[in-house]
Formats: structure tokens, C-alpha cells, sequence
């Protein structure tokens, strides 16, 4: 961005950017259009009539009661938060980036670049929306003129004319939605998977310094209240530094305050500086590393090194770093945290990305060259085991029924479904190392996925669990226009535990049963209707005033 970020005043009123004045014949243009829909005072659009606000969650109690415990609401500009919003706009190119929290009637901004206000009401709310889903997900609004939930939002009409917008969610360790980190352009642009998974990380990263403040209150009232209470909430922070692997020197694009503390550096040290810079790999040299990890990087896998550092000269004073890679736009920084779905209808890029690296630490110690308290040294495995010829991509939704990821499958756009179940061994493979069954389509091979016998009827665990071992034998052989497609299903065994944490009987054990399906790019049945869809006219314009084509949707269904 070439001129200082313009940070929040008070009021959205008080926006004024020139680079916005030739938008205002977009707004006379938009009024003369529709000058049946909108009572037109002095040039504005009175919106009001026309817009709706995004529908209250069902949980909003609890979410307000989550937002409030926080504290964090009219406090004060924090640099940890600036740091993240000014890196956002940076790596996405867009002018304004927002940490936006959803009140009861307004959405607050804890930071903002671009705009110079902190609050707007919440009816024209767009990260409002982020709150709707029944699973947390992406927003993405390649153009608000073409989506019928903001077409009539007084932000698209008027002052800052918003054309793009993605924002992801802010979901706290109890599952509640807060608000988003959003990114919001006055042009239409497209916005792929990868770059969502990477906005869903920083909104990650944002939620974690929301909730440290809260975690340090806590802390403090243990200490007071239970005597010898040992734990430390410094040790449990994760460290966060993200760097930028396609530069010699692993340019260092952010940090937190806990990888501050955990490596005992200064932000003056650290901030804009470069990897190899201030550390030294141990046992190699900086370009041995960098040449071995590189096919690693390429595939966007994660891996671990052992750095110690600076360039000590003694044996005796240098320290080591225990450093997690994990690329940037993967599914997400940490497992425990709640997923992210990436909305079906956004491209899948693979490997735009992929020069993005996360790097966490949690322990800086004196090092044991030859133990290193048993954290190898690495590329770690990959997550897809059950397809080799399968690349599994971003997250698309979750629910009961399961998992569904983005996947390529030969170079082809593919959905993998991944369902957990328990249930018996395999008659004949009890006491025996297990492979996984696979299944083809165009063989029926069927046969393999029924080798999982049925649960007993005297079972006490839920009987849903055996869903995906089912729906793996039925879907294989289902053929019709409407229905998506199976192309092949794997049961494979995971490690010896159970689903509601129960001990495995010696004939039971958990599956996990992956599913190949066709990939549907235009999203769901609801994302359709709520973008308005329905309501394009012949040159697929969006207009809330078209009637949805009836005839088209029933001779569809009928097919």
C-alpha cells in the first residue's frame, strides 16, 4: 500500500476517500436503473425498505454471553491486532481490512485499515452473515451489485462502495461465532480456496489474542484459589511466525508476542527481519536446508526443524528452537481448533499459496544433540493415505454426516467425503494387520466395503457411526442425472480409540470410510437462494424484482 493506512475515527459517516469519487456515477447510474425499487432523497437511495439484515443465529445468546466475557468491546487500538490487518491487506491487495465483532445491534471493529471508522449499525452488517451457516464457513461476495442480500446495502450504494468482500469467521475454542476478519475491495475480484484458507488462519490467529487476555484471567484466579497450581499459561501459548519460503532468506511477514517470549527475541529483532537471519539449522547449512525442503514446500507439506539460535560460537551457550512448518493455506494452523468450511463455489488454485509457511514453536531448551527430547527432524506425513492418486485439498463443509474436502483425483476437481464409524474387525483379518479396502465404481467391486460385518443389536454406541461403510456399498451402485456421482470408496482402520472415548473391545475397532464423489462447483441448494440465483433475468443479471423461473427448476427436478 504506498500511503500510510488510515485507521478507525468514530463513525462511518466520516468516510471520505478520493479514490472513491468515480464510484459516485455508479451509485446515479444504480438509482436511475432503479428508480421503481428505491425512493431516491437528494441523489441517495433510501435502502432501508428494501435491504434486509442477515438473519439472527441460533445460538445468539450464548455468542453475545462469549463476545461480552471477552472484555474486548470500545477498548483500544492494540498493535497485535493492527499488525494483522495491515499483513492481510498486504498479501491480498485489497484497501481495507477489518477485525469486525458482532454486537447486539452494531458490528464493533477491534482494527481497521482503510476506513476511518469503528462501527457501523448492524442491519448493514455484511460480516453479520458470517454468523448464519449452521457450520462455520467463508463468506465470499465476488460482487455485491450481483447478490441480492447486498445490493441494497447503503455500504454498496453509497461510501465505501463495497464491490468485494470475504470475510472468516471468528470462532472461539467453544465454538462460538464473534464476528469476521474480513478483506473488502471497491472492485469486483474473484477469490480462490487456497487464499480462504489463508484468511481463515489469520482469523485463527486473531481469535487466539482475543481469547489470551481471558486465559491470563483465569489463570490468575486459579493461582489465588487452588495452592501449588503449576501451570503456566505462557508455556501453553504457540508461538506464530509466518514467513515467506520463495525468498532466499525467509522473509519474516509476522509474529506474535508468544514466539517473542518462547525464543526470547525483541519485536524490534524479529519484525520485517529474515529467517536465517537469526537462526542457524541445526546440523546443516542454511542452503543444505533450504534445497531439501523444497520439494516439500512444493507440495505444501509440513515439516519440522531444529534451529538454534543467531551463529553462536560456543557449544556451551547456543539454544535450541523446536520449529513447526505447516504451509499457510492448509486447513488450519493448529487440529484443535474448530474447522473453516470454504464455500464449493470458489476455485481450487493449488499451489498459489504454497510459499506461505507458519512456523510454531513451543519449547526453547538447551539441546541434547543427539536426543532432542525425541522430536524428529522432518517432513512429516501426509494426511491422505486412503487414495495415493488423490490430492486432498481444502475443507467444504462438515456436519453430521461427515467431512467433505476439495480434492484432485488424476487432475480432475473431485470431492472427498470422509465418514468416521466403529464397528467390528473384519472376519478374516481379526489379529492382523489391516489395509484398506478400496472400491471402484466401474468394477462394483462392493463386495470388499461388506467384509465390515454389521454392529450388533445389543451395541450401546450410536448406530450412525457405521454410516459411512453403508453409504459407501449403496452410492457405488446408484446411477442417476440428478444424483452425484460415486466413483470409488476405502475403509480404512485408524488408531486403536474410540469416537465417545471408550476402550475398544478385542473386535472393534475405528474406520474411517472415504468416498470419491463428482464435484459440484456452483455450491448448495441455500447458497443459491440466498445469493439470489433464482432471480437472474435472461442476461444473468440479479435482480430481486425477477421472478424465479418455475418451470426451468420443475423440469429439472422432474428429470
Amino acid at each position: 500500500m504506498g500511503e500510510q493506512p488510515r485507521r478507525a475515527g468514530s463513525d462511518v459517516s466520516q468516510y471520505t476517500d478520493p479514490e472513491a469519487e468515480h464510484l459516485r456515477t455508479d451509485r446515479e447510474q444504480f438509482n436511475l436503473a432503479h428508480k421503481d425499487t428505491f425512493t431516491v432523497l437528494e441523489g441517495f437511495p433510501i435502502s432501508a425498505a428494501v435491504h434486509s439484515a442477515a438473519p439472527i443465529p441460533s445460538d445468539e445468546d450464548a455468542r453475545l454471553s462469549a463476545l461480552k466475557s471477552l472484555g474486548i468491546l470500545d477498548t483500544a487500538h492494540e498493535q497485535r491486532f493492527d499488525d494483522i490487518t495491515d499483513l492481510v491487506c498486504s498479501i491480498f491487495n485489497v484497501p481495507i481490512a477489518i477485525v469486525s465483532l458482532v454486537d447486539k445491534e452494531r458490528q464493533w471493529f477491534k482494527s481497521c485499515v482503510g476506513l476511518n471508522c469503528s462501527q457501523t449499525d448492524r442491519k448493514s452488517s455484511f460480516c453479520a452473515w458470517t454468523l448464519v451457516p449452521k457450520n462455520p464457513e467463508v463468506l465470499v461476495v465476488p460482487d455485491a451489485t450481483e447478490d441480492v442480500r447486498f445490493q441494497a446495502n447503503p455500504l454498496v450504494l453509497n461510501d465505501p462502495f463495497i464491490r468485494f468482500y470475504a470475510g472468516a469467521p471468528l470462532v472461539t475454542t467453544q465454538g462460538h461465532r464473534l464476528g469476521s476478519l474480513c478483506i473488502i475491495d471497491r472492485k469486483q475480484r474473484h477469490f480462490d480456496a487456497e487464499s480462504c484458507r489463508l484468511l481463515c488462519n489469520f482469523a485463527e490467529v486473531v481469535v487466539r489474542e482475543l481469547e489470551k487476555d481471558e486465559a491470563r484471567a483465569t489463570e490468575r484466579l486459579s493461582l489465588e484459589r487452588v495452592s501449588g497450581f503449576q501451570q503456566s499459561l505462557e508455556a501453553e501459548s504457540e508461538g506464530i511466525l509466518l514467513v515467506d519460503t520463495s525468498t532466499p532468506d525467509w522473509n519474516i511477514l509476522f509474529q506474535n508476542e508468544a514466539w517473542l517470549k518462547a525464543t526470547g527475541m525483541t519485536r524490534n529483532e524479529v519484525h520485517g527481519g529474515k529467517l536465517w537471519h537469526l537462526f542457524t539449522p541445526a546440523g546443516q547449512t542454511r542452503e543444505q536446508v533450504t534445497q531439501e525442503y523444497q520439494k516439500a514446500i512444493s507440495k505444501q507439506l509440513s515439516f519440522t526443524l531444529h534451529l538454534f539460535r543467531g551463529r553462536p560460537t560456543s557449544a556451551s551457550t547456543r539454544r535450541l528452537v523446536i520449529a513447526h512448518f505447516k504451509a499457510a493455506a492448509t486447513e488450519h494452523i493448529n487440529s484443535r481448533t474448530p474447522l473453516v468450511g470454504v464455500p464449493g463455489s470458489v476455485a481450487w488454485r493449488n499451489g498459489e499459496a504454497g510459499h506461505l509457511y507458519f512456523v510454531t514453536v513451543q519449547r526453547h531448551e538447551e539441546p541434547d544433540v543427539g536426543g532432542r527430547d525425541g522430536v524428529q527432524q522432518g517432513v512429516e506425513a501426509g494426511q491422505n493415505e486412503a487414495f495415493e492418486d488423490v490430492q486432498l485439498g481444502p475443507l467444504l463443509g462438515q456436519g453430521g454426516f461427515g467431512k467433505v474436502y476439495r480434492g484432485l483425483w488424476n487432475g480432475a476437481a473431485v470431492a472427498v467425503k470422509i465418514i468416521q464409524h466403529s464397528g467390528p474387525l473384519p472376519v478374516s483379518e481379526v489379529g492382523t494387520d489391516i489395509k484398506p479396502v478400496l472400491s471402484r465404481r466401474p468394477e462394483r467391486q462392493v463386495s470388499d466395503l461388506t467384509t465390515l460385518r454389521s454392529r450388533s443389536r445389543n451395541s450401546t454406541k450410536p448406530q450412525h457411526l457405521e454410516a459411512g461403510n453403508v453409504e459407501g456399498i449403496l452410492t457405488l451402485q446408484l446411477s442417476h442425472p440428478n444424483v452425484v456421482q460415486t466413483f470409488k470408496a476405502a475403509t480404512r482402520p485408524l488408531q486403536s480409540y474410540c469416537l465417545d472415548g471408550t476402550e475398544e473391545t478385542e473386535d472393534e475397532q475405528l474406520f474411517e470410510t472415504w468416498l470419491l464423489l463428482e464435484y459440484c462447483d456452483k455450491g448448495s441448494l441455500q447458497d443459491a437462494v440466498d445469493r439470489g440465483w433464482f432471480h437472474a433475468d435472461q442476461n444473468g443479471h440479479i435482480d430481486s424484482r425477477t421472478k424465479p423461473n418455475m418451470g426451468a427448476i420443475r423440469s429439472a427436478v422432474a428429470v
